[in-house]
């Protein structure tokens, strides 16, 4: 049974301004791992957007506790991406199984979430 679903677009070129503007940024959004595994600076904006999809699918925003690097995104280079969650939003996703993709095209990184209930979570 579906959750939620949830997608975001992130403009590549205003994303790069945004952290060469406000260098700690980065830090504040992604974890060492994602720097590590991201070749590319469209790769950086893909993962927020996944961020913000899953965060859109769970139904939650930026408060009560929730953190950008609560939501880690993860593979490298030719691997799927897969979410690892962290503190406050791994709480509120209990019961749920998260299915993402991203796509790069054009100057535009996009993320998609399917957020479901697994199998004894579903709601009655």
């Amino acid at each position: 049974m579906v959750r939620g679903v949830g997608i975001d677009v992130v403009d590549v070129r205003d994303f790069e301004g945004r952290i060469r503007r406000t260098p700690a940024l980065k830090d504040r959004i992604f974890t060492e791992r994602e720097v590590s595994l991201s070749y590319s600076i469209e790769s950086l904006a893909g993962r927020f957007a996944v961020k913000e999809a899953v965060l859109k699918a769970l139904g939650v925003g930026l408060t009560g506790g929730v953190r950008w690097r609560d939501v880690e995104v993860v593979g490298g280079r030719g691997e799927p991406p897969k979410v690892v969650l962290h503190g406050r939003v791994r709480d509120l996703a209990k019961g749920t199984e998260l299915h993402v993709s991203v796509s790069h095209a054009g100057g535009f990184a996009v993320g998609i979430c399917v957020a479901t209930f697994t199998g004894t979570s579903a709601p009655s």
